[in-house]
């Protein structure tokens, strides 16, 4: 190994860097879940829903209060004074079938509970979406950053490879070799800016940004998770499933639909009081005075109607009891996956963990071999190519694991601090 290669070799490592620009703050996981919530079109258009069932709640009610008037001309007794001109005006209250009223407000009420648990299930898918989407950004920005190295990398190796060139050290081979390696560089970095640039313009989407994220870094946090059995995850999944919490409302707003079609075999009863006046034309004279009545209203043959209302809604209830227990079999599989899912990305992170430090060691040697004469430029630039691709890799499982973590923190319940 001549002189003239180690003078590149260490204007390669030791070149001054230039001035580094202030970087920008990082953006957690926790404002982008927090943004989300205040922000995310589906999330509103959630909350809207809930105040349509509280109005269909304040609905369930008696009938209104009527006023009837108007007048009337009518045929008078035989024998009496031939026709009779009314003038009436009187107030009219239909009071619902007994029981229906209870029932009616139990189905409003159940679709109240429904909508709140479709606001919890739209907000966790919300935010499980913003979790991988915030850690495929870290994992694209890491892979940005090794590519530029690589590509800093590849640079180097063709400055030295065309120094070497003009010293008669190496031939035209190594040039060739040395463009073709930077070349592959620039396109993976091309393709991780371009993967970095789709990620955050995915997570500024879900969490309602106009601008893009992709000038703002985004960081991985691992959080300890303490271990538990996975009875006792999936427990407390499934207490604070929402899908389950709107099933179960299903289930009871189905019932109330059953009880509210037997209630429309009940009589119901109609009241109304008020003031009439009575004209006789043919000599003028009139009546006037307070009226009152009483009607009562009694279901005779409704041709099947409500016998089928009945058998819909207790199918109804049928069905989404199924649903339900479904929903219990598919809560235990997510929680059993997602603790699979920590204990793979934690064996994947330590195994990278000890792949980079020893790619570190390999470029602590490959310099040595250098310097010592036994190795040649191409074996330390190589080492340094790895020691990035190893950095990426190691990045990539550390937002896998941090990833995992917090996808089972929110099936189970737990604040995401990260």
């Amino acid at each position: 190994m001549n002189r003239f290669a180690l003078v590149v070799l260490l204007a390669i490592n030791f070149s001054p860097q230039s001035a580094v620009a202030q970087p920008a703050p990082v953006f957690s996981l926790t404002e982008a879940i927090a943004e989300a919530e205040s922000k995310n079109p589906d999330i509103v258009a959630a909350q809207r829903a809930i105040d349509i069932d509280r109005a269909r709640l304040q609905q369930a009610a008696q009938p209104p209060l009527q006023l009837q008037a108007g007048p009337s001309v009518g045929l008078d007794v035989p024998g009496g004074v031939g026709t009779v001109q009314t003038i009436s005006a009187a107030v009219f209250q239909q009071f619902t079938a007994s029981g229906s009223l209870p029932a009616a407000r139990s189905v409003a009420s159940a679709g109240i509970v429904i909508a709140s648990a479709l606001l919890q299930a739209t907000r966790r898918d919300v935010q499980r979406r913003v979790i991988n989407t915030y850690y495929a950004l870290a994992s694209s920005q890491a892979q940005v950053v090794a590519a530029r190295q690589n590509v800093a990398t590849g640079e180097e190796l063709l400055r030295s490879a065309e120094l070497r060139k003009r010293a008669g050290a190496v031939g035209q081979f190594e040039v060739l070799r040395a463009n073709v390696e930077l070349r592959r560089s620039q396109t993976d970095l091309l393709r991780a800016e371009a993967a970095e640039r789709v990620e955050s313009i995915r997570l500024s989407a879900l969490i309602g940004r106009a601008d893009n994220l992709r000038s703002q870094p985004v960081a991985v946090k691992i959080v300890p998770f303490p271990e538990s059995d996975e009875r006792s995850l999936f427990d407390r999944a499934a207490a604070i499933d929402p899908t389950v919490a709107q099933l179960r409302a299903t289930v009871d707003q189905a019932e109330a639909r059953a009880r509210l079609a037997q209630a429309q075999r009940a009589p119901s009863i109609g009241i109304n009081a008020g003031f009439q006046i009575l004209r006789a034309p043919i000599n003028g004279r009139t009546s006037f005075g307070p009226t009152a009545g009483l009607a009562l209203t009694v279901p005779l043959f409704d041709y099947g109607t409500i016998k089928g209302a009945v058998r819909e809604a207790q199918a109804a209830s049928a069905y989404a009891r199924a649903q339900l227990d479904s929903r219990i079999v598919q809560v235990r599989t997510e929680i059993a996956q997602a603790v699979a899912d920590v204990q793979s990305a934690r064996v994947r992170q330590s195994f990278t963990a000890a792949s980079l430090q020893q790619a570190e060691e390999s470029l602590r040697v490959a310099q040595f071999g250098y310097r010592q004469g036994a190795l040649g430029t191409l074996d330390v630039l190589a080492a340094r190519n790895a020691l990035s691709n190893a950095r990426a890799d190691s990045d990539q499982a550390l937002a896998d694991l941090a990833a995992s973590i917090a996808r089972l923190q929110l099936n189970v319940g737990e604040p995401i601090t990260q």
